[in-house]
């Protein structure tokens, strides 16, 4: 038995003993079992129904917009452009005025590059779902000069938009955006939120991402300590809620300096989540892949915790006090049932480094080799791996969007990347 399946073999002993499978939702211990006892659970469901019904009509005039129960699905892209001058010089007057260093992790240059992931992204999405019916691009005043913005599925969204605190802008910091993302203009009750690197690499049907119900089938993958933590607390619950708290405690108190703030956030939001409740948190691995979610999901979410919803979105920078919303989705949707887990593999996932891994290694990578693409701009890289980068995209989707200005002159796929020696 290869170890996936033996720890998949124990998440469905532990959480449902008739489990059929990595995507089936099982019930959870201490929670209600069935949504149609659960009044709660009820109420939400009820409602994300509701909404997207309210979007029958503009569904019924876009025959090609995916459907999932009763309502369409959109996409949603953060985007940024860190070489914009007027963008930097906004972000500089934003660090002096909160007496943030230029060297602060939060300001790291690599989260802020731009290396024309989106538009890469944006054709990923189009040749492996291109069921979706919106695309809203969110942006700080930005737009890609070869988006055709005046596409009938394209919306670029200024943050001013959507941001409940104008207060709170200029923003440089993504779990602020995630923080208001229920208030798009527009946004359908079912969508998937993206980053810009992230990449679909073979065909999904609206089913990967959203059960009959019409709840997110959430993306975690099986980790084995999870899996032990989870099995203990039926018997021993009150000493496995302890062990959570002390950890989280501890590497917040000894660690947190010394890692990324996502880091820090995350172990703040365990804690935050072990303070509303007498019971250990049902902790998810979770990986950087695109997000199923409904607006009721965080509209739930928010009243949940609605202050530490507001100092989120008031952080400019990344801070160890945001929510982590990754991983808050799923513990407070799952648990409460207005999610479901999906277990997936985590060969799956392409999670490739750039300045820490060999960038020609990308151009190996073919359509249907993984389902996710991820390129996360690591560390310090040359220009040379950034042209590889473009050349390795534009082997994988080399045909342009419909919502792509098309420049015949340009080729970001040219040149010559020879491949490695030995």
């Amino acid at each position: 038995m290869d170890s996936y399946a033996g720890v998949s073999r124990l998440f469905a002993a532990v959480c449902h003993p008739n489990s059929g499978g990595r995507d089936s939702g099982w019930r959870l211990v201490g929670h209600a079992q069935h949504q149609a006892t659960n009044p709660s659970i009820r109420t939400h469901l009820e409602c994300s129904a509701s909404r997207a019904r309210s979007s029958s009509a503009e569904r019924a005039s876009d025959p090609a917009a995916a459907t999932c129960g009763p309502g369409p699905i959109d996409a949603v892209y953060t985007w940024v452009d860190g070489s914009d001058p007027v963008w930097q010089e906004r972000k500089r007057a934003a660090l002096q005025r909160l007496g943030l260093p230029a060297s602060s992790p939060s300001n790291r240059a690599n989260r802020f590059a731009n290396h024309d992931e989106l538009r890469y992204s944006l054709r990923a999405l189009e040749t492996n779902m291109p069921w979706i019916r919106h695309i809203h691009i969110l942006t700080d005043g930005q737009r890609p000069t070869w988006l055709n913005t005046d596409h009938p599925r394209i919306r670029l969204t200024d943050h001013r938009a959507f941001f409940r605190d104008a207060g709170h802008l200029p923003c440089f910091n993504s779990l602020a955006i995630e923080a208001n993302l229920r208030l798009v203009p527009g946004l359908a009750e079912h969508f998937i939120y993206f980053n810009d690197d992230m990449l679909i690499n073979r065909p999904l049907g609206a089913e990967t991402f959203f059960a009959a119900d019409g709840r997110p089938r959430l993306f975690v993958f099986p980790k084995l300590s999870y899996a032990l933590e989870h099995a203990a607390s039926r018997f021993a619950a009150p000493l496995v809620r302890w062990i959570q708290r002390y950890q989280a405690t501890w590497w917040l108190r000894h660690k947190a300096s010394r890692r990324p703030p996502f880091s820090a956030a995350l172990r703040h939001t365990q804690l935050v989540l072990l303070q509303r409740s007498d019971h250990p948190i049902r902790r998810f691995k979770t990986h950087h892949t695109p997000i199923p979610l409904t607006l009721s999901l965080l509209d739930s979410i928010e009243r949940a915790y609605p202050a530490e919803y507001a100092a989120t979105s008031s952080h400019a920078f990344r801070s160890a006090q945001d929510l982590y919303f990754p991983d808050l989705y799923a513990t407070h949707g799952i648990t409460a049932g207005l999610a479901l887990p999906s277990w997936r593999r985590r060969s799956e996932l392409l999670y490739f480094h750039l300045g820490r891994d060999d960038v020609r290694d990308l151009l190996t990578v073919g359509p249907g080799s993984h389902t996710f693409v991820n390129i996360d701009d690591a560390s310090e890289h040359t220009s040379s791996d950034s042209s590889t980068l473009s050349a390795a995209l534009h082997r994988l989707f080399p045909t342009p969007a419909p919502f792509e200005h098309v420049d015949p002159s340009v080729n970001p796929g040219s040149g010559d990347f020879s491949s490695r020696a030995g």
